[in-house]
């Protein structure tokens, strides 16, 4: 049985490491039980012995607010037996062998073959995701209580039935392990340890309350958060050692569940649903951040899922993913295409391992597929359609309000308008995908327009795979390079790492980085190169089709767009840079400094406000409120601190006006960057036909 696979020598270490943990809390628990009893006790005794040796006004109050101080400590330690920590809501719905007779032989089939006992209940939830839960963490500490399993109507949608097979083997890898059972108690361990750092908001109001009531109280309760705050500090060590401890088990238990699953459905089919994960997953949080922005409208989708699955393959087409029997093809072997970056460290608060070394430890195991399915997993549902629309129901009740009755919406509805609301992501498909998460060319010297065409090239030779791959290339190593830095200067928090496959130390980012800007610097001459030639290109069916001026006016007027919006972007920063201690506890005298800084930011914004409203490219765009309140702004001086005290009216109007700005220009850019592209497609020569994707 698959149940047999070995468990790695460090999966034992970290189980180990995470039972002591346990231990060691139950120990640290104790010790603070018995130290607040002793501590009440012996404060009482002392009040008593000062009374009983010269009772007046002074040793009775002094007295009662010792045996205070006891109290309140000993009120602290068991105070988490009386609080209730709500558990997060799921949106569940379940799913029953009579009705769902294909699923379930799918999931009895797999616990066989993995050798483990069938899930208790069945769940279908709206999310990308899959796990397994206990009814009762309590009783689950104690005894065999049997899981529950939850699969994601959002992998339903986006994975083939082999994939799905690869999902649930995975979970069922974790119902077969015994060391599951450490998270009930790890769980429990950190509600009481959570409680007592953290939840205290009601237990130091109900101490103001009755230091309100009683005055000698106080003096008690500010004796009490003395020692409580000794007491806090203990426990936030152990908690971290708990906590770190069982992630690091955690992320083992994960590897374990991946071979389990490998050996049921395959190396290959198992990384590839991991792959999937990610386009699955933002492609529903665009779905639903698109179906949040027509609640105003009063509009709500009938059915979430069928526009998941449009929104994936539409982005895949658009990253040029091949999209194969109705998904993407994911690339096993460039995973860092999915992640953004080729830059691996282990996260000791992560529960799961880095998607890089899963894959790779999948593929190791070079474990055949065992069967080929290309049909969607969802389709393994009797009443697909009614459980979709059922969880869009549930979800939209559950986090959206209506003032009225909505308006129901379906695909057909969707999908044009979904097309037009992102409009600025989707370009003429003749690009090849250049200009995706880039600008067009802007920073050339205008004298060139004016010069003649240096260099015919052909189509083939601008817009291509390289090109795409180029642009790609460059993102990724800015993003490297930014973790480089962050790296560089957290030491204490990450000691090593690999990049691209190679294992470094926190001391080497250094030369990291100087290889890595040398990249850009490699590749950024490159696109400029390719940017060069293809502005020429655009140029010379410009005067071939007698639209020179209006392609030289349109370009002009996109350039001045771009550079204004990265001169305004560095103001944003500076703004945000000099304004960051107003949002964080800083000294009186400190907030004085840096106000003097922050007024001089302040005044270089107002410059710019000024001169956005003055040009008539920026000013067409403005609506009257967003005019109006720039105008407001611009005639007032504001007053952000004064006698020791911030005036919160002011501060709230200046972090209300500064994420409109910043949306403004940005939203003015790729306004810019839109009407430039769609009128330069114009320019292709008019044999070309439309490319697919």
């Amino acid at each position: 049985m698959i149940n047999a696979i070995t468990t790695s020598a460090e999966f034992k270490k970290m189980a180990k490491k995470a039972l002591a943990s346990i231990f060691l809390f139950i120990l640290t628990y104790i010790f603070l039980v018995i130290f607040a009893i002793g501590l009440t006790v012996a404060l009482g005794y002392i009040g008593y012995l000062l009374i009983e040796f010269y009772a007046n006004w002074f040793t009775w109050i002094f007295g009662l607010v010792l045996l205070g101080v006891g109290s309140i400590v000993l009120i602290f330690v068991f105070k988490f037996i009386f609080t209730r920590i709500p558990e997060p809501e799921r949106i569940l719905v379940e799913l029953k062998a009579a009705e769902e007779p294909v699923l379930f032989a799918l999931i009895k089939d797999i616990a066989n073959e993995v050798g483990t006992r069938l899930p208790k209940r069945v769940y279908l939830s709206p999310e990308v995701n899959a796990g397994v839960f206990y009814d009762s963490l309590f009783f689950s500490m104690f005894f065999p209580v049997r899981m529950n399993l939850q699969i994601g109507m959002g992998i339903l949608n986006t994975h083939s039935k082999e994939e799905l097979r690869a999902v649930l083997a995975h979970e069922f890898g974790h119902f077969s392990q015994r060391s599951v059972r450490l998270g009930s108690y790890v769980y429990s361990a950190n509600k009481v340890l959570r409680n007592m750092l953290y939840e205290n908001d009601n237990f130091e109001r109900t101490l103001d309350v009755w230091g309100d009531i009683i005055s000698y109280f106080k003096l008690a309760g500010v004796l009490a958060a003395l020692v409580i705050k000794g007491m806090q500090s203990l426990l936030q060590k152990v908690y971290e050692i708990l906590n770190v401890n069982y992630y690091a088990l955690s992320r083992e238990m994960e590897y374990h569940a991946d071979a389990v699953a490998t050996h049921v459905a395959g190396s290959r089919t198992v990384a590839l649903s991991l792959l999937r994960l990610e386009i699955a997953e933002s492609s529903l949080s665009m779905v639903h951040s698109y179906h949040e922005s027509k609640i105003g409208q009063g509009l709500k989708p009938l059915n979430i899922y069928p526009n998941q699955y449009f929104a994936m393959n539409h982005f895949a087409s658009l990253r040029r993913i091949e999209i194969q029997n109705g998904l993407p093809r994911m690339d096993i072997d460039q995973v860092w295409k999915s992640t953004g970056t080729r830059i691996v460290w282990i996260d000791p608060w992560a529960t799961h391992p880095n998607i890089e070394d899963r894959i790779r430890r999948i593929k190791a195991f070079d474990i055949p597929a065992k069967a080929v399915s290309v049909d969607l997993a969802a389709n393994l549902l009797t009443n697909k359609i009614a459980l979709q629309e059922q969880l869009t129901t549930k979800i939209f009740e559950h986090h959206f309000i209506y003032s009225n009755a909505p308006e129901l919406t379906d695909f057909q509805q969707f999908e044009s308008d979904f097309l037009s609301h992102y409009e600025d992501m989707f370009f003429d498909e003749r690009y090849y995908g250049y200009y995706q998460d880039r600008l067009p060319y802007y920073n050339f010297d205008p004298s060139i327009l004016d010069s003649p065409v240096e260099t015919e090239v052909s189509y083939e030779e601008l817009f291509n795979e390289a090109g795409f791959i180029e642009n790609q290339e460059r993102s990724t190593l800015e993003s490297d390079l930014q973790l480089l830095e962050e790296i560089k200067l957290e030491i204490g928090a990450i000691r090593s790492f690999s990049y691209d496959g190679q294992k470094y130390q926190t001391a080497d980012c250094e030369g990291l980085i100087s290889l890595v800007q040398e990249s850009i610097e490699g590749i950024k001459e490159k696109i400029e190169q390719r940017d060069r030639l293809i502005l020429d290109y655009f140029k010379r069916y410009a005067l071939q089709f007698d639209q020179f001026e209006q392609w030289k006016e349109n370009l002009m007027l996109f350039k001045e767009v771009a550079e204004a919006t990265f001169s305004y972007q560095l103001v944003y920063l500076d703004l945000m840079n000099s304004s960051n201690f107003m949002t964080v506890q800083t000294p009186f005298d400190v907030i004085e400094e840096k106000m003097v800084l922050f007024i001089e930011s302040e005044n270089t914004f107002k410059l710019v406000l000024k001169a956005m409203l003055d040009n008539p490219v920026y000013k067409e765009e403005l609506t009257a409120e967003q005019v109006n309140l720039f105008e407001k702004f611009l005639a007032e001086d504001w007053v952000y601190f004064d006698q020791n005290k911030y005036i919160e009216e002011d501060l709230d109007r200046f972090f209300a006006i500064i994420p409109v700005f910043r949306g403004l220009y940005y939203t003015i850019c790729l306004n810019h960057k839109r009407s430039f592209l769609s009128y330069q497609s114009s320019l292709f020569p008019q044999r070309m036909v439309s490319l697919s994707a």
